[in-house]
């Protein structure tokens, strides 16, 4: 395993740390940590990759929902066609009724594979960094960190802010609306829950007008010596738009973790330009680009 891990150009996180030894202990502890809640690993010549299971969709979707990741091989069209097949075929083999796939935009081979096989295209996502090093910028909207009390505020928020969303839950047409949205309403929710590490809220009129939530490194990431937080979503009720509201509650977020991470990353819709405004204002800089791919299967 370390040997296909260490020869590949497209490790997880390679955005956030140029060490690739680094980078390759924290693609291993990924797979280990992947097979020991249950996933499945999948050889091809000298290449592998994992199905995972995937819980919380599964939960949400009632759908057995599992992803396809780790993977890691020499990425020629045949050896990414073989990985691709077998994971279809152990997918049937096993009852499960989808597959997620995430992959960097210029993994070629990979691309073609699942989209030959069926995969649908359904988000093009840009990967932004913020070095936690530098100088923050000022802001003075006031934002404030979320109590229980918020919970519902917060969901009403999501529902108004996924509502007319474009992201992978509403462009995939096997998702209706209803359920896409119900998926940004479930994140909130579960962040409240202990999945987020800091949620943060902004107030307009004495009403909850926006959120961000925060996760810091996870265990193999600190473990691979990665000193990261990451921004998991961020989400205003479109009644308050134009407030400067999104890029005051990614300034929350930074002050926290600034002076005790080296970078933090967001994500966003390539789309999303409202987003990618606000984190040039505030520094952030675009540094990579990934595909998120769903096969269903029946």
């Amino acid at each position: 395993m370390r040997d296909a891990v260490a020869a590949s150009r497209f490790l997880p996180n390679r955005f956030l740390d140029s060490n690739r030894e680094r980078l390759i202990s924290l693609a291993l502890a990924g797979v280990e940590e992947t097979l020991a809640a249950g996933g499945t690993e999948l050889a091809a010549g000298h290449g592998f990759a994992v199905i995972g299971e995937l819980p919380w969709e599964s939960r949400i979707l009632g759908k057995r929902m599992a992803v396809l990741k780790h993977l890691f091989f020499d990425d020629t069209p045949e050896l990414a066609n073989e990985l691709v097949a077998r994971a279809l075929q152990w997918a049937h083999q096993h009852g499960v009724e989808f597959l997620l796939c995430k992959v960097y935009t210029d993994r070629h081979a990979l691309i073609h594979a699942l989209a030959a096989q069926g995969f649908l295209l359904v988000e093009t996502v840009l990967l932004h960094a913020w070095d936690a090093r530098g100088e923050l910028p000022h802001d003075d909207v006031r934002i404030r960190r979320a109590m229980e009390s918020d919970r519902d505020a917060a969901v009403r928020v999501s529902r108004a802010a996924f509502e007319g969303h474009f992201g992978r839950f509403h462009s995939d047409p096997r998702i209706s609306h209803d359920n896409a949205v119900r998926i940004y309403e479930e994140w909130i929710r579960c962040s409240f829950d202990g999945y987020a590490d800091a949620i943060f809220v902004a107030e307009q009129d004495g009403r909850v007008a926006g959120y961000s939530i925060w996760k810091g490194a996870s265990p193999s990431e600190r473990a691979a010596g990665l000193r990261c937080a990451h921004y998991s979503i961020g989400a205003v009720d479109p009644a308050f738009h134009r407030q400067r509201l999104f890029r005051a509650l990614t300034l929350a977020g930074m002050r926290l973790y600034r002076g005790d991470v080296d970078v933090i990353d967001g994500p966003t819709h390539v789309r999303n330009t409202g987003v990618q405004r606000a984190y040039r204002s505030l520094g952030w800089e675009l540094r990579d680009s990934q595909y998120t791919f769903h096969r269903w299967i029946d």
